[in-house]
């Protein structure tokens, strides 16, 4: 594991107090493999949508949208107008309603984001959306981070992986290690940003 940083030191300002470094240090349980894939998940996403990159969030939106309206006619069934027996077709429809609409939610996670901790918005002079996305074994110490463009034809489809230990970005004490993982992210979001077309194999 790389030595433990230093914490930035504290600089004089103007009004005579201490000004907060950047960013708050990230600190997991070592022994959580959760914790340390997410802990660099959010590292990845922060650093990709510092370079340009800005998040999708029609995504968002409509699974918030579709979850909402789900909800809406789960509570409708339970506190509707009516006693049960008396009202069962209004209970069917929004149990109908219920399993349709998380239907269609599930399916439009699984088609426009799928594993991804971060889909973008294409850019200019690149073909498709930036897809992030992220797999870590349980007991497993490698953790590999996934570049590629979604919603383009398989010809023009793109992909670049980063493969390493997670001892490489955490300090002994649990602290993450951003300036050792910055470069590596950076890296391949350049790589991601030259290579051409994946060739089918």
């Amino acid at each position: 594991m790389p030595p433990r940083a230093k914490k930035p030191a504290a600089t004089s300002t103007g009004t005579g107090t201490a000004s907060e470094p950047e960013q708050e240090p990230i600190k997991v349980n070592l022994s959580d493999a959760a914790s340390l894939k997410a802990a660099l998940d959010t590292v990845s996403r922060d650093i990709v949508l510092e370079h340009g990159y800005e998040e999708n969030t029609t995504i968002s939106n409509t699974k918030i949208g579709l979850g909402v309206a789900a909800i809406l006619f789960a509570l409708y069934a339970q506190f509707g107008p009516g006693k049960f027996p008396a009202n069962w077709w209004q209970v069917l429809v929004c149990v109908v309603c219920y399993v349709i609409l998380t239907t269609i939610l599930n399916y439009y996670v699984g088609k426009n984001e799928g594993d991804a901790h971060l889909v973008t918005r294409a850019r200019r002079g690149e073909q498709g959306s930036l897809r992030l996305s992220s797999r870590m074994d349980r007991y497993d110490d490698q953790y590999s981070l996934i570049m590629h463009n979604g919603s383009v034809p398989e010809a023009a489809r793109k992909e670049v992986k980063l493969t390493a230990s997670v001892t490489k970005f955490f300090h002994a004490d649990g602290y993450m290690s951003a300036t050792a993982f910055r470069p590596e992210v950076e890296a391949l979001l350049a790589e991601y940003q030259a290579a051409g077309p994946k060739k089918s194999q």
